[in-house]
């Protein structure tokens, strides 16, 4: 079962403190609503649903749309820096 973000994790990431290059793994505080706690956790175990983006559709690649949103946010973070640094062009906003 795959777990699926609706809130790409490499963006979390961008909210946390941590120095780790891979933004998924950045830790974050979060609370769980069910236990009503306050805990530490990564960026990629948050925002997230479990088949999410899975297709029951006969002859259909159940995996398709994850694959297209990949394209998506490997381009994501780049333009979010180019953003931040004033040097985001209209190409990279409309492919992002």
């Amino acid at each position: 079962m795959a777990f699926d973000h609706y809130i790409p994790a490499s963006y979390l990431g961008r909210f946390s403190n941590d120095a780790d290059p891979v933004r998924r793994k950045r830790r974050l505080w979060a609370v769980d609503k069910r236990e009503n706690l306050l805990k530490l956790t990564t960026a990629g175990e948050l925002c997230g649903v479990h088949d999410f983006y899975t297709l029951s559709a006969k002859n259909q690649d159940p995996r398709r749309v994850d694959s297209e949103w990949s394209a998506y946010e490997n381009k994501l973070n780049p333009a979010l820096d180019d953003m931040i640094a004033g040097k985001l062009d209209a190409l990279a906003w409309l492919q992002t």
